[in-house]
C-alpha cells in the first residue's frame, strides 16, 4: 500500500501502515538534569564562580541516566553530544543597586582556562531581580571538558547582593538537556 494517496482515494483511519527502514535525525530527549544553588551566596566584588550547587531532589525525576556531575561548582558531563542549557539566578539587593553579568563559561582541559559561551545582564536596585539566558553547545570530547557558572566578568555582584539558593527550591539553578 503506498504511503501517500491521492485525495480521490481518501485516508481511511483503518488503513495500516508497515514501515521496515530507519529513521536518521529523529532522536528526543536522551536525558535531562537540573541542578540548583543549595545556599544563598553573598557577591564577592569580583569574579564569581557560583557553588554549592545540588541536583535538585524535590518534586524532580532526571530523565536517563547520570550525565553531569558537579564539584566545586565545575560542571563535568559523561557523555559526547548536543545540548540544550538554561540557566538563571534570583538575586536581592540591600544596597543601593548592583548591576552585573552572569556567564557560563567551557574548558576544554580540566578547567585550566575558561572561555565564554553565554552572558546575560541583570539589574537590582534594593530589590529582588533575576538574570537567564539559553543556548545549545557541544560537547566533543568529555575529557578535560568543564562548565561553570560566574558573574563578574565585566561587572561584579556586588557584596550588598545575595545570589538566593535553597536545598527546597530552585532560584538560582541550571539544566542540561541533550539533543543528541
Amino acid at each position: 500500500m503506498p504511503l501517500v494517496k491521492t485525495q480521490a482515494e481518501g485516508i481511511n483511519l483503518a488503513d495500516t501502515f508497515a514501515f521496515t527502514g530507519t529513521v536518521s535525525g529523529a532522536g528526543g530527549i536522551e536525558s535531562a538534569q537540573s541542578f540548583r544553588l543549595s545556599q544563598d551566596v553573598n557577591g564577592t566584588g569580583s569574579l564569581q564562580m557560583f557553588d554549592p550547587f545540588e541536583e535538585v531532589d524535590t518534586d524532580y525525576t532526571r530523565v536517563g541516566s547520570v550525565n553531569w556531575t558537579v564539584s566545586s561548582g565545575a560542571f563535568s558531563v559523561a557523555q559526547t553530544g548536543t545540548y540544550l542549557c538554561n540557566y538563571h539566578a534570583q538575586v536581592n539587593n540591600s544596597g543601593a543597586g548592583d548591576a552585573f553579568d552572569l556567564n557560563i563559561q567551557l574548558s576544554t582541559n580540566s578547567g585550566g582556562a575558561y572561555t565564554l559561551r553565554s552572558r546575560c545582564w541583570t539589574y537590582s536596585g534594593s530589590n529582588y531581580e533575576n538574570a537567564s539566558n539559553t543556548f545549545i553547545f557541544t560537547v566533543s570530547a568529555t575529557s578535560g571538558f568543564r562548565l561553570r557558572m560566574v558573574a563578574g566578568m565585566v561587572n561584579a555582584i556586588a557584596s550588598t547582593t545575595a545570589i538566593l539558593g535553597g536545598s527546597n527550591e530552585n532560584q538560582t539553578g541550571i539544566t542540561f538537556v541533550k539533543l543528541a
